[in-house]
């Protein structure tokens, strides 16, 4: 089993929303089937310890400190940072063991661990009398008491929210107060790393960057290289609101599909902001890149056999669609490691969109994210690429439907489609972020040429019935002949659209493909073409 490191992070000055990563597919109902989306924001909750009781072996200056408001529970976040230990018995702060020696288990905690700590120098104020801890989280042995009111001079700021004092040992963030903004030198890990990536994409290319303002291209940078070097805990180099700060790391996590083992988790705050991570092994995460770089390599020489960037970018989309499922769930399914790394992986809308992204970036097209919802208002992701010279929607997920009919089943609806052919009918809420903090992150390139489109490139478009039916015969004959379930052709009006996808039509499509092979039960009508006028009929088997 992968062993997952989060340090996913609630500490004082810190506020945490969750990027909503999820999003649904469209699934095929035996009469029609829309384009669905679905969301799935959830929030990071704090869990807490039970109350802690002062035995009478504890401290008598624990003991004399009994005023209601100075005894209230231990509630300390564990951050997710999940540890099996044995607390120590209490230990009186006239018995607390030496400085050197506490420094030393500390230590050693540390790097078994692996917190990570941000140096600080400053004096705080202990707010709720308490323990100090020997390692950063909560159930570890107990050091000293400490009063409410004394005043503590503290080293440092912990991934897991805990102060570190002079003497090696920590205290919970949430009973220190401070008087003013932190000094900080820089931050350290307990074990410094910088991850090598496997394709150096030069981040300031990117759209999405350029659209930024130099005082969030701090940011940027910052949240990239605390990825790079799975640094948890950073300090901004301005001050940022809330939106700002969800903005900017939303665009790191959709925009740089290599930085996989990042966490979908967006801190805010003012002082410090805590980065999450789904893997901090870099071991482990050498080992996914691995896989990745095996099947990308394969994908890439087989579109570089191709002189036009359409045929690679279909390369892309049908290896995408033909070896992933849709699943709505976040965590990797978010990322290129499912996406490009696992056979037949679990993948959602965010990590299709990045798997295309990841897949341009290797073949040098120019590509980035988009996120939008459905009608419904469900959250979704895709891609805008450039060909020749021109923007196009290409949507890897909406190829890939939930469906019974087998692996091989891929349609091409959304592949390579103007604006005007999915806003306001398909997509919506173009780069907003509706739910919770309303963000909007950028304004993606205009698309507006279908020069590219898949049914115009391959042939496939019609302008009269005649024309449009001949080919949906073929392609209901070839489907049958062969096993295989799609059949779908593009009409250039709403009123051919319309009278191709009517009842009577169907029923007379339906009739032929039953004629073709005792094996048929009949057709299925596909109406998510509605705004891109794709007639499609899907062969159902007995």
């Amino acid at each position: 089993m992968m062993k997952k490191k989060l340090s996913m992070l609630i500490a004082l000055l810190m506020s945490v929303s969750v990027i909503a990563t999820a999003c649904g597919n469209t699934s095929e109902e035996e009469t029609t089937t829309a384009a669905v989306t679905t969301t799935a924001v959830s929030q990071a909750e704090e869990e807490t310890t039970p109350a802690e009781t002062e035995s009478a072996s504890e401290s008598s200056a624990a003991e004399a400190d009994t005023s209601a408001e100075e005894t209230e529970a231990e509630t300390e976040t564990e951050a997710e940072v999940t540890v099996e230990t044995t607390a120590a018995p209490a230990v009186e702060a006239a018995e607390t063991s030496s400085v050197e020696s506490i420094k030393a288990e500390a230590a050693k905690l540390q790097k078994s661990q692996k917190w990570t700590e941000t140096a600080v120098s400053k004096t705080m104020t202990v707010n709720t009398s308490c323990y100090s801890r020997k390692a950063a989280y909560s159930g570890a042995a107990k050091g000293s008491v400490y009063k409410k009111g004394t005043s503590v001079n503290v080293v440092a700021l912990t991934s897991t929210s805990y102060y570190k004092l002079e003497d090696g040992t920590y205290i919970y963030a949430k009973y220190l107060t401070e008087a003013a903004k932190t000094t900080t030198a820089a931050t350290y890990s307990a074990e410094p790393t910088t991850i090598k990536l496997m394709l150096n994409y030069d981040y300031t290319k990117r759209y999405a960057y350029k659209q930024l303002s130099d005082k969030k291209k701090t940011l940027y940078k910052q949240f990239y290289e605390a990825a790079l070097n799975l640094q948890s805990v950073i300090e901004p180099k301005y001050d940022f609101t809330k939106e700002e700060i969800v903005e900017v790391y939303t665009l790191v996590l959709n925009q740089e599909p290599e930085l996989f083992w990042l966490g979908t988790t967006v801190p805010t705050g003012s002082t410090y902001l805590f980065v999450s991570f789904i893997e901090q092994d870099p071991a482990q995460i050498a080992k996914m890149q691995k896989q990745i770089a095996a099947n990308v390599k394969t994908i890439v020489a087989e579109a570089n056999k191709k002189s036009d960037t359409v045929s690679k970018l279909k390369i892309f989309y049908d290896w995408i669609v033909l070896n992933n499922n849709f699943e709505l769930k976040s965590g990797l399914n978010t990322t290129i490691y499912n996406g490009l790394g696992v056979k037949d992986a679990k993948i959602q809308c965010s990590g299709y969109a990045k798997s295309m992204q990841y897949l341009c970036d290797y073949a040098g097209i120019e590509s980035l994210v988009v996120v939008g919802t459905n009608d419904e208002k469900e959250s979704h992701a895709w891609n805008v690429v450039k060909v020749k010279g021109d923007w196009y929607n290409i949507d890897t997920t909406w190829g890939d439907p939930t469906c019974t009919h087998g692996p091989k089943y891929i349609r091409y609806e959304f592949f390579l489609v103007p604006d005007a052919w999915i806003r306001e009918i398909s997509h919506y809420n173009i780069n907003k972020k509706i739910d919770g903090t309303k963000v909007t992150y950028f304004a993606p390139p205009s698309c507006t040429k279908s020069t590219y489109n898949y049914f115009k490139v391959y042939k496939k478009e019609f302008s009269d019935i005649a024309a449009a039916e001949k080919e949906l015969y073929a392609q209901l004959d070839a489907a049958v002949k062969n096993g295989t379930n799609v059949a779908e052709i593009r009409v250039t009006s709403q009123e051919l659209y319309d009278k191709m996808m009517s009842t009577s039509k169907a029923k007379t499509y339906n009739a032929y493909a039953k004629g073709l092979s005792t094996k048929v039960k009949g057709l299925s009508k596909q109406t998510d073409g509605d705004g891109v006028w794709v007639v499609h009929y899907d062969v159902i088997y007995k």
